[in-house]
C-alpha cells in the first residue's frame, strides 16, 4: 500500500474547513496586444471540490493556468491559493 508522506513544510498551514476556498479569483483579466485573453474571471474552489473549465481554444485556460499558479501577472485581479497571493510567488506553498 501507498502512502503519501506530507512535506514539514507543509505543517504550517491550518486546516481549513469543508466550507473554506483553497483557491479565491476576482476579477480576473490579462491583455496582451489586442482584446483581453482573460476578461474579469471570478470563481472559487472549496477544499475537496473538484473544479475544471474549458474553452473552444485552450488559449484562454492556459493563460489563466500560468496565472494560478504563478508563472504570469494578470494585468487586474486577484488570484488567492490557501490564503496567499500569488503575485509574490507561490514558493510558500510548495
Amino acid at each position: 500500500m501507498y502512502k503519501r508522506r506530507i512535506s514539514n513544510r507543509r505543517k504550517h498551514m491550518r486546516p481549513l474547513g469543508k466550507s473554506a476556498n483553497v483557491i479565491s479569483v476576482s476579477a480576473l483579466t490579462e491583455y496582451y496586444d489586442g482584446p483581453p485573453a482573460i476578461n474579469r474571471i471570478t470563481f472559487e474552489i472549496k477544499e475537496a471540490e473538484l473544479f475544471g473549465f474549458s474553452g473552444y481554444d485552450g488559449l484562454r485556460e492556459a493563460t489563466t493556468g500560468r496565472v494560478l499558479i504563478g508563472l504570469s501577472h494578470s494585468n487586474t485581479g486577484t488570484v488567492e491559493a490557501f490564503h496567499y497571493d500569488t503575485r509574490n510567488g507561490i514558493t510558500e506553498l510548495i
